[in-house]
């Protein structure tokens, strides 16, 4: 027994040393703990960039892990869906799209674990609200349904909106919650559309129920008859009734005296119908311009844009030119012209500047060695002596200057009055140079001629100036070294003496508004030019024999060459810019201030309409006009009458003159009939533009000075409705209406 126990001792004592050896104090073992188990997915989260998206918008959203340890862990695979895919849905890689408006429930599932964030869908934002129509009009007790339709920003349509309508005037015009309007009574009402915050307009124009128009109510006018309408019959005039079948023309005219002014107008018709075949005017419109045969084609865009800008580059200097040619002489006379004597050699050389590009007046002179061919009583002739080769011979420019000398000279200072004499020399040079060849002028076209104003002011003002009475005049160049417009001698010899005669009325009117008149300015270009368009119309009388006055037509123009000859070289080019103002009537005016061939075929028509409704000696009528202080629009009205009630008489007497109606005089053209000369060089046809009024309305707009022509018949025992409007309101007083009876 004692050794057993022995060895239990023994035993406990191991024991106990390998315990102090593992842990170095006496303490007992224990078990190490388990490794960590795997990580695992155990919470899904889902995030969104914003909760809120407006309809169409889209947004990423994003699914995040968390492992039972709270750290980050990979979702794996994802499922995307929302809880409502009216609202809005989300594809595969988490992009959500917004549907409607709403909310819902974006949802992500991973792994067995589901998560889900809010989102709402806000509607896309009205930004604009449009009413239709804007401007309607109805009568009382009738209805007009008004559309609202609601834009986004982007001018997108948006649906779905709710409008609410609402008026500026019950009295006036009522509206329902669906856009429904009646009118209560004679006005106007602005009906307003509102959606979001936002609104829209219309102005609804009310008027009183027309009346039944039958033979008691209805305006009934003899043939040739002519009559004003009164506002009241602007806007509802009754017509006919009678037991025959009447034809009519309606011209309104724009009495603005503004020509880049326009009014819109529309006019209807109730019982009109088409005019018959064969009667009175009633031609198709017709834009052919078919002149005489072979007749070049001057351009007049060049000479409108030379004397504006020389209005421009000598405003500055219209004063003090005046005070320095004063100055230094005392009477108007400083020097020779660019130092030429005052009575030149034959066949000597002189030096003359022929620059009239540019600025008119501070441009450098580019002096050219010029060769006297002629020396009259008038007329100093010069050629520039860098010409191309093939051109006039020295006998022929003499020729040019000798007709001028005898009869364009006298004509123009008997009509306007005598030409300064700045340089003192008693005489009008002509140079003919290429300098005008060069000048801008559309294939096929000629600059014909020039004046240029800057050579009446002294060098000191102007350094351009050749100080003195001076044209330019092109010369041929038949090999086309220039350019290919004036190949042609003929053609370009051809209208010579018309330009000549043209220019020298400017020249005089500068002349004299700058030294004699002491007027503040030069003339305004359009009333300018009509006189210079007067001036060629007056050289064709004194070559022809024939008067102003006279009614000239066809049969007399053919009755021998000589006739055809100086309408054709005088005449023909007033008539083909009057064709072209005829074609288009309602755009343009004769106190335009653009040059096109229609404002001065109109001012030059209207010149030689008030001149002969003003009668009397006509040398006094056109020196007054030249002999002015004023300029323009005064200018006109003090010497031939109010401008716009001449334009408006005028604007009639293209329609009424000739047209085999009895008339007021004032409603005629006494010095040419138009009907009879204008269809045999235009086609067979008369190219006054009109338009016919039937069952659709005629919308025009007319510039001021403008006038348009409508044309219809009214059968027997029936009575027509003629109104008008103005952008859906009454007509303003700027727009008279002249009715004309023509069968």
């Amino acid at each position: 027994m004692k050794s057993i126990k022995t060895r239990l001792v023994a035993a406990s004592i191991v024991i106990t040393a390998l315990g102090c050896a593992g842990e170095h104090r006496g303490n007992t073992f224990t078990e190490p703990p388990p490794p960590p188990a795997a990580a695992t997915l155990t919470t899904l989260g889902v995030s969104l960039p914003v909760a809120t998206l407006l309809a169409g918008q889209t947004m990423t959203a994003t699914a995040t892990g968390v492992d039972q340890y709270g750290a980050p862990i990979a979702t794996g695979a994802v499922v995307w869906s929302t809880a409502s895919t009216a609202v809005a849905t989300v594809d595969g890689n988490g992009l959500v799209l917004a549907v409607a408006q709403g909310q819902t429930q974006v949802i992500a599932t991973a792994s067995g674990k589901t998560a889900q964030a809010a989102v709402t869908v806000g509607l896309i934002p009205v930004a604009t609200v449009d009413v239709s129509p804007l401007t309607p009009t109805i009568v009382v007790g009738a209805n007009q349904q008004l559309t609202a339709t609601t834009r986004d920003a982007a001018n997108n349509v948006l649906t779905g909106r709710v409008v609410t309508w609402g008026t500026s005037n019950q009295t006036k015009a009522t509206v329902d919650a669906n856009g429904l309007v009646t009118g209560v009574a004679a006005g106007t009402a602005i009906i307003t559309a509102t959606s979001e915050g936002k609104s829209g307009q219309a102005q609804i124009t009310v008027n009183l129920p027309a009346p039944v128009c039958n033979s008691g109510n209805s305006l009934q006018l003899a043939l040739g008859g002519i009559h004003t309408l009164t506002a009241a019959e602007t806007a509802l005039l009754c017509l006919g009734g009678g037991a025959s079948a009447t034809e009519y023309a309606l011209i309104p005219f724009n009495n603005t005296n503004v020509a880049a002014s326009t009014i819109p107008l529309q006019i209807t018709g109730t019982n009109t119908a088409a005019i018959q075949g064969g009667s009175l005017m009633s031609l198709q419109p017709s834009r052919t311009n078919v002149l005489a045969a072979n007749k070049k084609r001057l351009t007049k865009s060049f000479e409108w844009s030379f004397r504006e800008r020389e209005r421009r580059d000598l405003a500055s200097v219209f004063a003090s030119a005046r005070v320095s040619r004063r100055a230094a002489s005392g009477n108007l006379v400083p020097r020779f012209l660019t130092g030429i004597p005052a009575n030149p050699v034959v066949g000597s050389t002189v030096q003359i500047n022929a620059n009239i590009s540019g600025n008119t007046c501070t441009d450098p002179k580019q002096l050219h060695d010029a060769l006297v061919v002629a020396v009259l009583t008038n007329t100093i002739v010069l050629s520039d002596v860098t010409s191309p080769a093939g051109g006039y011979t020295s006998a022929e420019m003499a020729d040019f200057g000798v007709a001028f000398d005898t009869l364009g000279y006298a004509l123009d200072v008997q009509n306007f009055g005598a030409p300064t004499d700045t340089d003192g020399d008693g005489r009008i040079t002509i140079l003919f140079t290429p300098g005008v060849n060069v000048l801008p002028a559309p294939p096929g076209a000629i600059v014909g001629g020039l004046f240029a104003s800057r050579d009446l002011v002294p060098v000191a003002q102007c350094v351009a100036s050749n100080e003195g009475e001076m044209f330019y005049m092109p010369v041929p160049d038949p090999n086309g070294t220039l350019n290919s417009n004036y190949t042609n001698k003929a053609l370009v010899a051809s209208g010579n003496l018309g330009v000549l005669v043209h220019e020298f009325q400017h020249l005089i009117n500068a002349g004299r508004r700058l030294y004699v008149n002491n007027a503040t300015s030069f003339e305004e270009v359009w009333l300018n030019e009509g006189l210079s368009h007067i001036a060629e119309e007056l050289l064709y009388y004194r070559i022809s024999g024939n008067s102003p006055r006279a009614n000239i037509d066809l049969a007399l123009l053919l009755s021998t060459q000589a006739q055809i000859d100086a309408a054709n070289a005088y005449q023909i080019d007033n008539i083909g810019r009057l064709m072209s103002y005829m074609a288009a009537p309602e755009t343009n005016s004769p106190f335009g201030q653009t040059d096109l061939l229609e404002m001065r075929g109109a001012i030059w028509q209207l010149l030689r309409y008030s001149a002969d409704r003003k009668g009397g000696a006509e040398q006094s009528t056109w020196s007054a006009l030249v002999n002015s202080t004023t300029a323009g629009q005064a200018n006109f009205n003090a010497v031939l009458g109010n401008i716009i009630t001449m334009s408006r008489d005028w604007a009639v007497a293209q329609f009424t003159d000739d047209a085999g109606l009895t008339v007021a005089a004032n409603y005629t053209h006494p010095s040419w009939n138009y009907r009879s000369i204008i269809p045999a060089i235009n086609s067979g046809t008369y190219p006054l533009l009109t338009r016919p009024l039937l069952t659709a309305p005629v919308n025009v707009t007319l510039n001021g000075g403008g006038a348009a022509y409508l044309r219809f018949s009214v059968a027997a025992n029936l009575s027509a409705a003629i109104g008008a409007t103005s952008s859906g309101q009454a007509v303003p007083s700027a727009v008279d209406f002249i009715l004309v009876r023509t069968q």
